[in-house]
């Protein structure tokens, strides 16, 4: 048989492991239950563990250096123009399902920027 007559795909003689994969796999199959491996859900458990806490810590520090930051660039603004006077350019945009709660914030953002 030439190179080029060699079958694809090959049959391999099954082995007692893949037949208990098998017959575990149709047993899932049938009875509507996943087939739970315990070194892989183990494993799983612990890389969602590990994400979920790094995701947690990496925001935190994100938060902590943004207010540090923020100070920081406060505490060394010196204010020697005085504030501008008369009209200012306003853009309103009102998006769908903008109700009370959009006023709330606005009212919370204000008390927050104004001295």
């Amino acid at each position: 048989m030439s190179r080029n007559d060699a079958p694809l795909l090959v049959q391999r003689p099954s082995s007692e492991i893949s037949n208990e994969q098998a017959a575990a796999e149709e047993d899932a199959l049938l009875t509507g239950e996943r087939q739970k491996d315990k070194e892989t859900s183990a494993l799983r458990t612990w890389g969602v563990a590990g994400l979920s806490l790094w995701a947690v810590l990496s925001t935190i520090i994100l938060v902590i250096l943004a207010v540090l930051y923020n100070q920081a660039r406060r505490e060394n603004e010196v204010d020697n123009s005085p504030h501008p006077k008369g009209k200012r350019n306003l853009i309103f945009m009102v998006s769908d399902g903008m109700g009370p709660s959009m006023g709330t914030l606005h009212e919370c953002q204000t008390q927050m920027t104004d001295p």
